[in-house]
């Protein structure tokens, strides 16, 4: 008996798993075929400009929807496995809200809805410290949702306040409510599940890898917070969460070192670049010589330590270092770097330009001895601030 209950058990271990590996490849290729797709059309059209911008544009909205299931599949990971770890950063929390809505609302108008801000003046102010990446992940899942599961001519309301605690902390409450097609009761008990939909027609219907919704109620529970849902059937669906953050003590401190670095030309710095990927490395390259930046590349993990070995301290005023690389990763390279015996071997700022996306791999660099983390697909803006505030100020952290 027992061993009839086990084989039961492995069987819907096996089914969910093939489940979820169809499911994947579904949803995988499906952008990617549309990316692919896109190429050939512009080729086809050579020098026709117009399709050419199209083209772009689609292709960066399929590709963005590719990245995100892969953000979903690795993030449902290291929440299944516990070693997700939350950031602690400084943000403007009012910020963070407007432009997760600026994005939000292109996608409903595209699609018939409207979408509306009703929130309240934030009584604590906007400046919080917490898990920024995470919240917007969060908005942006329910946001969508709203979206997705709703009704050309239907609506999406927002509303979202700031309450004090105690001991400098504040509570940030926020709703979505949709006008879409809702929930039944035998749904809403199962929605926190992977691949939780109404029906099969549901899920060729609407994209997305239904792990939405389990990851939102993970990160929501992993910061201290709550969410409930209300929904009816053909009338629609409201989220209330509820997160507790730190309130920021002294925001104008960093809000006027980045508006200075902002200032600050990237023109005839010198920066090395490791990176073992001939096409990363080509896009890096074209992307900071467009501001004046003079680049020497590395292939490997070696040749980036011996590049700065072999040249004069100061040659470099940066080091922008891949993790995943032959010979020697980023995090060893790095370590060889900060002990060798060179005048600016402690000082020289490197940041980490990796794949690697989760706030531990951001602590991996750190404690490697890196100066600061950016995410690929790279964010060029993102970088080009790292950068000035070098120039600016000699330095970077964390």
């Amino acid at each position: 008996m027992r061993a009839r209950t086990e084989r039961k058990k492995a069987d819907a271990a096996n089914a969910a798993k093939t489940a979820f590996l169809t499911r994947m490849s579904h949803d995988i290729r499906t952008p990617l075929n549309g990316i692919l797709g896109l190429i050939e059309i512009e080729e086809l059209k050579e020098g026709d400009m117009q399709v050419a911008r199209e083209s772009r544009a689609k292709a960066r909205v399929a590709a963005n929807h590719l990245l995100s299931l892969i953000n979903d599949i690795l993030e449902m990971g290291k929440i299944e496995d516990r070693k997700l770890t939350l950031e602690h950063a400084p943000f403007n929390l009012k910020e963070l809200c407007d432009d997760t809505l600026v994005l939000c609302k292109l996608r409903a108008s595209s699609n018939g809805i409207t979408m509306q801000d009703n929130s309240l003046p934030y009584a604590t102010g906007p400046y919080m410290i917490g898990s920024p990446t995470h919240i917007r992940q969060i908005m942006i899942n329910l946001l969508d949702n709203s979206i997705k599961y709703n009704k050309r001519g239907g609506s999406v309301t927002f509303s979202s306040k700031a309450k004090p605690l105690d001991n400098g902390r504040a509570l940030f409450c926020f709703s979505v409510s949709d006008t879409g097609i809702g929930m039944t009761p035998k749904l809403l008990k199962h929605i926190y599940e992977p691949f939780a939909q109404e029906g099969d027609d549901a899920r060729s219907k609407f994209q997305g890898t239904g792990m939405g919704m389990p990851i939102v109620k993970s990160l929501i529970e992993l910061m201290g917070g709550t969410i409930e849902v209300t929904s009816e059937l053909h009338v629609g669906t409201t989220f209330y969460v509820e997160i507790p953050l730190d309130i920021d003590k002294n925001p104008q401190a960093r809000t006027d070192t980045v508006e200075k670095a902002l200032d600050c030309s990237l023109a005839n710095m010198n920066v090395l670049l490791a990176e073992d990927n001939e096409l990363n490395a080509e896009i890096a390259q074209a992307l900071l010589e467009s501001e004046g930046v003079v680049v020497t590349r590395a292939a490997n993990g070696n040749e980036v330590v011996d590049l700065y070995l072999s040249h004069p301290a100061g040659s470099f005023d940066a080091i922008l270092m891949d993790i995943m690389m032959p010979d020697m990763d980023g995090y060893e390279a790095t370590r060889a770097i900060r002990l060798s015996e060179k005048v600016d071997a402690a000082d020289i700022p490197i940041i980490a330009l990796t794949a690697n996306a989760f706030a531990e791999d951001a602590q991996a660099a750190h404690d490697a001895g890196m100066n600061a983390h950016l995410s690929k697909p790279l964010d060029f803006n993102k970088l080009k601030n790292i950068l000035a505030r070098i120039k600016k100020n000699g330095s970077v952290s964390l």
